[in-house]
């Protein structure tokens, strides 16, 4: 895990930076460290001069040493003045999430294989049991329970079951449980 960690680190897609300053963010305040993913999306497709690209991608990945994974997560700006509840924005926004985080998980085979990882470590990305990946959804909502409120209302559209090497729900969090959950556990 730690060996691709370590090859980005060759490229130059390895666009660290504070969460409060990832383009989407909506936590204006966190200093945690994580790989902007949209921006490495958006220039290795502006590299290889492809301009018209379906793949979406998650905002963010962090790498939990704890639990040896790979946190990718989305953020998201309610605004109360949108006209929908807080449960119908996060319920629309979750509907785009499992293709962002199949998107995501393609886009970083690509890079890995353009700038020409070592064969040996393809079974670390690609072997579910050598790399868990544990989705996020973070969302601007101030309270620890209004996050549990819409939690449970969607909890339906929270499960996903894309292979097992995602076997966790989504988490939807706010960005003090955010700040919280990784201010220990994410190294990059």
């Amino acid at each position: 895990m730690i060996n691709i960690i370590n090859f980005l680190k060759t490229t130059p897609y390895y666009l660290i930076k504070p969460v409060k300053d990832i383009k989407c963010s909506c936590c204006p305040n966190c200093e945690i460290m994580a790989l902007d993913f949209d921006t490495v999306k958006d220039q290795f497709f502006e590299y290889l001069k492809i301009d018209d690209y379906k793949l979406c991608s998650v905002d963010g990945i962090l790498f939990d040493k704890h639990r040896r994974a790979f946190c990718i997560f989305d953020m998201k700006r309610y605004n109360p003045l949108s006209g929908l509840t807080e449960i119908e924005y996060v319920g629309k926004e979750l509907k785009k999430m499992s293709n962002k985080i199949v998107d995501s998980i393609y886009i970083l085979s690509a890079i890995m294989g353009y700038y020409g990882l070592d064969k040996e470590h393809y079974p670390i990305l690609l072997h579910p049991k050598k790399l868990k990946i544990f989705p996020y959804m973070v969302v601007n909502l101030k309270s620890s329970q209004e996050i549990l409120n819409v939690s449970l209302a969607l909890q339906k559209e929270l499960r996903i079951s894309l292979s097992k090497r995602i076997e966790e729900n989504i988490m939807l969090i706010n960005c003090e449980q955010f700040e919280y959950a990784f201010s220990k556990a994410a190294k990059l």
